[in-house]
């Protein structure tokens, strides 16, 4: 089966996909599954073990669907405007709908396009590359803040991924292979610099990153320089989310109940009210218990001293 990508793409802009872009399925490159390799013996990926398994689908997504020829790739973004209300102690991706049900919405829709069967979604549900496909695909490049940055939405974007068995007339290709392409990130260090926790030198180190620590991490926290869940210091001192090309989707606003929410009702929360309050947010990942850990290692007014 060969699909005309410029129809594809047209159906992905009815259906308010921010940015599509289309690949070629192959192995990753050694360069890129060295990288991988030595991100994980170095121990800079912390508790989260799931990186560790799977490799060999990690590397070569046919692995994941028979006969698959194509990765799409999907962006959503999700930067609103500056005047719209947001809770302060709760990273911007989190503050509306759980972008894992809104983009595989966005994917399964697009995926009626294709024949039952033909197909897979991903939305962080798979070992795949997320960032390297949408690379890739034309979508944008990683920079230093290991965020993917894409010419128009900076980093504050959602990458979906959807593998079919279907071949296209013609692909995309990386940026990094346009002429006079220049990295976003070329000289500049202002994530690295601005990280409260020193997490960005020479890579991601996901042990001092304060996303992890408030979201994943499930021991004891050091004090915490940050909010209750995420943090966006590298993002918000990125160039590259000075132009946002249009707000995201209204679906990533704060809602009123998140918004209302106090140290107080939080703490006070049992695990009933905690599912019905954040069933449908991101938030949820982190649980009760560790939603709660983040706010009593909050510094309450005193330097945090740890990082």
């Amino acid at each position: 089966m060969l699909l005309h990508a410029d129809s594809f793409q047209a159906k992905a802009k009815q259906l308010q996909i921010d940015r599509i872009g289309i690949a070629a399925v192959k192995p990753v490159g050694d360069h890129v599954k060295d990288t991988f390799l030595r991100y994980l013996e170095k121990g800079r990926q912390a508790e989260m073990h799931y990186l560790e398994r799977h490799l060999e689908k990690r590397f070569d997504p046919a692995m994941l669907l028979p006969g698959a020829r194509s990765l799409v790739v999907i962006l959503c973004g999700y930067a609103q405007a500056e005047d719209t209300p947001r809770h302060p102690h709760i990273s911007l991706y989190a503050q509306g709908k759980d972008y894992h049900l809104y983009v595989k919405e966005k994917l399964n829709a697009l995926a009626e396009h294709l024949p039952a069967g033909t197909f897979r979604c991903f939305c962080d549900t798979a070992p795949v590359l997320e960032k390297y496909w949408a690379e890739q695909a034309g979508l944008g490049v990683v920079g230093k803040n290991s965020l993917l940055i894409n010419p128009d939405f900076g980093s504050y974007c959602f990458i979906g991924i959807l593998l079919t068995q279907a071949a296209f007339d013609h692909y995309d290709r990386p940026l990094y292979e346009t002429p006079g392409f220049t990295h976003p990130c070329a000289d500049c260090r202002l994530c690295a610099e601005a990280c409260p926790a020193g997490a960005l030198q020479n890579g991601l180190d996901a042990n001092r990153c304060l996303s992890y620590l408030t979201i994943e991490h499930k021991g004891e926290r050091p004090p915490l320089p940050a909010g209750w869940f995420g943090c966006d210091r590298c993002q918000k001192v990125c160039p590259a989310n000075r132009s946002i090309a249009r707000p995201g989707h209204a679906d990533f606003r704060a809602s009123d109940t998140l918004l209302s929410l106090t140290e107080e009702t939080v703490l006070a929360m049992k695990q009933e009210e905690f599912e019905k309050t954040f069933g449908n947010s991101a938030i949820l990942r982190a649980g009760l218990d560790g939603l709660q850990k983040n706010i009593k290692a909050q510094p309450h007014g005193k330097p945090a001293t740890s990082f």
